[in-house]
């Protein structure tokens, strides 16, 4: 059973591993293709002097030219998402405030009420 503490412990080691291996991939795999005189470049790992099909070089062209607006992704999806994300943060230290109220002796000004007749 996975507790919450642990389940940070995971994520935080688990987010940089997957940039740091998206980021190798990216720079030890590239190659490109020639298809009707559009070079197309992509990574992924596998044996060199492969070839695509038509469906995935126009997925990888779909994929590399990929914009998401805000518009995309619903505001019902990005509630829970925040939530688990704020779950994960440290928890907060316990505030202490002590008021400094030795200067005021306790003394105010009275009470005011301005009338118009």
């Amino acid at each position: 059973m996975l507790t919450h503490q642990r389940l940070r412990n995971l994520l935080r080691f688990f987010f940089p591993l997957l940039f740091v291996m998206y980021s190798v991939g990216n720079i030890l795999f590239t190659h490109s293709h020639v298809v009707d005189g559009v070079v197309i470049v992509h990574s992924h790992p596998g044996k060199t002097g492969h070839t695509h099909s038509q469906q995935g070089l126009q997925t990888i062209f779909n994929l590399t030219h990929y914009a998401a607006f805000d518009r995309v992704v619903p505001q019902f999806l990005l509630t829970p998402l925040l939530i688990f994300l704020a779950a994960l943060l440290p928890p907060a230290l316990p505030a202490k405030c002590v008021a400094d109220r030795s200067w005021a002796n306790g003394l105010r000004a009275p009470p005011t009420a301005i009338t118009g007749r």
